[in-house]
Parts: structure tokens; C-alpha cells; sequence
């Protein structure tokens, strides 16, 4: 088996069907054996499990369905990873849609080219019409400007974990994502996946990450995620969780490294809130860079 597919999925039976059927559709277009589809069901309480078991009941589906009653999107994540029989692991979340060449360009870039973790872009599928103080490309992912290897701060950053594939041989080396980290049921948590990749960039595995432009999903954006209240807590607690990474075991060159960022976001705060009147735009980055050092003080002083 060359790829498993995992998607890890929390009450979203609805958005699971379409996802589903993207994948499955393209994995009959690949026509081989060679690639397999996981869905983690993370204890939910809707018709998930029924979901999945419709798909199943097609002929020549790869499909496999497993629970994992622990809580948290990293416990689904590192069930999937222990379950998956493939070479690679690739994770795709469950109100992602995988865009039309996805699977067969991830699937010929894991037999040309030489590398170890691949990742492509995510781009908005938005609920309802994005507000106009916000700035639009704020939920889009990108990675590189064209198909090749993540270079420097990249590199150890990583891809973001709904749109990613891994050599599945990297987790025995720096073992799964932690646990204590991470969305628990409905609420909010991230970093895992940058936590991870921080510990692949300081292993000795020397693991080259890949950009693949045409490996791209659309990632559906709910109604409250556009609330104020919810992309201002998310941007504090990313920054918050950056500072704790980078100064982590007390290094000095970690708390000078959060010193230059908080620095380089209140610079750009005060020229976004200059161009205000040029942009409306400017005014969403103005505010995100005051909850990025809200956060960054707030990982500092909880260190």
C-alpha cells in the first residue's frame, strides 16, 4: 500500500458525504490498490458512522471506518497514523472538499519526487459572504509560490495539517502529535501540527517538505468563524502558543527571537492603521497584528 488517506471527523456527517465522495471518486479514477481511505470518527453523537457505512456498501470502495473515543483531534490523528497500512499518510479535514487533480498529483509526486512530507494550498469555501472588515485572504494557505522544497523558517513551520501527507516512517522517528494540544470536540486548540514539525526540523531525520501547487482543497469556512469574537481569540491563541514554543526550555535565542516578532507586528500595526483611509482591508491587519502581541505577551508571561 503506497497512501492512506485519513480524515478525522467530530459531528460533521454532512460535510463528510461530499468529502467523501471527492476522494472516493478520484481514487477510482487512479484505478490501482494502492491507496486506501481512513475516517477516524472522533465519538460522534450524529449519523457519521451511517455516513460512512453508505459509502462502504459500494463495491471496490477501500474505505475503512474506525472510532476513536478519546477526545481531541490529535488522539484521531495518531489512531489514524497507527491504522494506516500505506507508506504515506496523508490528512485531509473533514469539511475539506480535495481539489480535482489532489489525489493524482500527490500520487505521482510520491514516486518522483524525493521527498519526505508534502503539503499544497488551502483556499476558502466561505458560509456566508465574508465580512467587509475582514480581509478575505486571511483564510487562505499557501506555501511556496510554485511546486518545490520549503526552505528555512518554512521549512520548520511546516504545512498546516488539513491539506498534508507524510512518509509515514517519520512518526517512529519523532513520534505522533501531542495529545495536550490541539481542537478538543467543539473547543478551540491549535498547534499541533507546527509543534510537530518543530520536532522533525530538530531531528536528525533530515526530512524534505514538498509544496505541490495542485495538491489544493477548498476548506468550508462556517458563519462563526467570521465573528469577531472567534478569529480574535484564534489569532491570540496562535500567538500565544508561537511564543511558548520559541521559548521553550528557557533558550535565550528563543525570547530574543519573540522580541524581533512582537517588535515587526507593532511596526506593521501602526502602518496598517496609517493606510486605514487607502484600504479597508488594512484595518483587519491592523487588528491582527495587536492580537498576535497580545498573544505573543501572553505566551511570554505564561512560560
Amino acid at each position: 500500500m503506497k497512501l492512506s488517506i485519513v480524515i478525522c471527523t467530530y459531528n460533521r456527517s454532512s460535510f463528510l458525504k461530499e468529502g467523501l465522495s471527492a476522494v472516493l471518486h478520484q481514487m477510482d479514477l487512479l484505478q490501482n490498490d494502492e491507496v486506501e481511505l481512513l475516517v477516524i470518527d472522533n465519538n460522534s453523537n450524529d449519523d457519521t458512522a451511517g455516513v460512512v457505512s453508505e459509502f462502504q456498501s459500494f463495491p471496490n470502495k477501500n474505505l475503512r471506518y474506525v472510532f476513536e473515543n478519546q477526545q481531541g483531534l490529535s488522539y484521531s490523528r495518531n489512531t489514524g497514523i497507527k491504522s494506516a497500512k500505506g507508506e504515506f499518510v496523508a490528512f485531509v479535514d473533514d469539511d475539506a472538499v480535495i481539489g480535482e487533480h489532489w489525489l493524482s498529483s500527490l500520487f505521482d509526486a510520491l514516486y518522483c519526487v524525493d521527498a519526505h512530507v508534502f503539503g499544497g494550498p488551502i483556499y476558502p469555501r466561505f458560509e456566508v459572504p465574508c465580512p467587509k472588515w475582514m480581509d478575505p485572504k486571511y483564510f487562505v494557505r499557501t506555501f511556496a509560490s510554485t511546486n518545490g522544497c520549503l526552505r528555512g523558517m518554512s521549512a520548520n513551520e511546516g504545512f498546516a495539517g488539513g491539506n498534508v501527507c507524510f512518509k509515514k516512517e517519520i512518526f517512529d522517528v519523532i513520534g505522533l502529535f501531542d495529545t495536550s494540544i490541539g481542537m478538543m470536540g467543539n473547543t478551540l486548540g491549535l498547534g499541533e501540527e507546527t509543534e510537530l514539525f518543530s520536532r522533525l526540523s530538530k531531528s536528525p531525520y533530515g526530512a524534505k517538505l514538498y509544496n505541490l501547487e495542485e495538491m489544493c482543497i477548498l476548506h468550508f469556512e462556517a458563519a462563526y468563524k467570521l465573528e469577531a469574537t472567534y478569529i480574535k481569540n484564534r489569532i491570540v491563541l496562535s500567538g500565544e502558543q508561537s511564543a511558548k514554543r520559541f521559548v521553550q526550555g528557557g533558550k535565550w535565542h528563543g525570547i530574543l527571537f519573540v522580541f524581533a516578532k512582537l517588535l515587526k507586528q507593532l511596526l506593521f500595526s501602526g502602518c496598517y492603521f496609517l493606510q486605514i483611509p487607502v484600504a479597508k482591508a488594512n484595518k483587519f491587519r491592523f487588528f491582527k497584528c495587536i492580537w498576535v502581541v497580545k498573544g505573543l505577551i501572553k505566551g511570554l508571561t505564561q512560560r
